[in-house]
Parts: structure tokens; C-alpha cells; sequence
């Protein structure tokens, strides 16, 4: 994403947990925050098993859980 309002050096940085590019980076730390698949998430079908899709998958059911009153 760009920027074009700031200067360089108006910018800070941004630590590499909150935006692990799967498929990118080597070995990630065990608290990453936030996941960008660049390829494709879990939520399709033909990549369904990239790195953390188990966290996504849980994620999912939980936030997606509907209780049905009887």
C-alpha cells in the first residue's frame, strides 16, 4: 500500500508479526499477530492448507458459531 502523503521519513516501522507474509519469511515467531496470505487463504479451496489455516479454520468456527435455541 502506498503511502504518497507521507515522507519517508515520516514513517515508522512496522514489526513483522503484524503483518507475516506466509510463504515469505522463514520460521515464525510463535506470536504472530496477523496473517496475510499473498497467494490465497484456507477460504479457498485449492489452498486450503497454507501455513497457520488450523488457527484460521478455528477462528472461523468460532466466530461463524450460531447456537440454535430447541
Amino acid at each position: 500500500h502506498r503511502f504518497i502523503w507521507l515522507n519517508n521519513d515520516e514513517m515508522g516501522e512496522l514489526d513483522v508479526r503484524w503483518n507475516w507474509l506466509e510463504g515469505d519469511y522463514i520460521d515464525s515467531p510463535v506470536d504472530v499477530k496477523n496473517v496475510h496470505w499473498t497467494l490465497g487463504g484456507p477460504y479457498f479451496n485449492e489452498y486450503s492448507r497454507p501455513d497457520f489455516s488450523s488457527e484460521w479454520f478455528g477462528m472461523n468456527k468460532r466466530i461463524n458459531y450460531c447456537k440454535q435455541n430447541k
